[in-house]
């Protein structure tokens, strides 16, 4: 099964007998949860990532100013 759902992955985890990938930090943000993290090396995965705004809208100078840099290091990372 795959989900983005983070709760559906603690609650399958813990009412059946699955193992569950999710991110780094939600281990050390649930020390609270009776879970057991393995030590697995995993290449990062690419992900398709888009900026929106709003039609008839002038975007700030600040809002220029992050997609100008986000789109440049977007392509330097394909290099």
């Amino acid at each position: 099964m795959a989900t983005f759902s983070i709760p559906l992955s603690l609650h399958l985890m813990a009412k059946g007998r699955y193992v569950v990938m999710m991110p780094q930090v939600m281990a050390r943000l649930s020390p609270h949860l009776p879970f057991k993290v393995l030590p697995v090396a995993f290449p990062g995965i690419p992900r398709s990532v888009s900026v929106a705004t709003l039609k008839g809208r002038t975007l700030a100078p600040l809002a220029e100013l992050f997609i100008d840099c986000a789109c440049e290091v977007a392509a330097n990372l394909h290099q």
